[in-house]
């Protein structure tokens, strides 16, 4: 019985964690902050679980994404098809800190180049 009882409440725990993180899912606008350049973005997220879907563009293109939520933590990629200088990978890794406001770090991992990132849903 004990044992019974200490499942349902570890199981009650984990389903109040995920219950009480900040919701992604929606139109987001990004600042990033890479290598003296400043880049404003657009995000449109979906969460199917612990995945993270959607889309990410700029005045250059719009490009698919793939990620993962881990509580308030999110980790995604989006890779670019082309451009003046080919194919970018941009790695996010950040957090949720809210409903309104998303941190963290880009890696442009074709140089090897981190910068910053900031987020806000779009009130449009």
């Amino acid at each position: 019985m004990k044992r019974i009882l200490a499942s349902l409440l570890l199981a009650g725990t984990a389903i109040a964690t995920a219950a009480d993180a900040p919701s992604i899912a929606g139109k987001w606008l990004l600042h990033l902050s890479v290598a003296d350049r400043e880049v404003n973005m657009t995000c449109t997220f979906a969460r199917e679980g612990d995945d993270l879907k959607g889309s990410c563009g700029s005045d250059r293109g719009t490009a698919e994404i793939t990620g993962k939520i881990d509580g308030n933590k999110v980790t995604w990629t989006q890779k670019t098809t082309g451009g003046e200088n080919g194919p970018i990978t941009l790695q996010f890794r950040g957090a949720l800190n809210s409903a309104t406001d998303m941190k963290g770090f880009v890696t442009v991992a074709e140089y090897g180049i981190e910068g910053q990132f900031t987020a806000t849903p779009d009130a449009s």
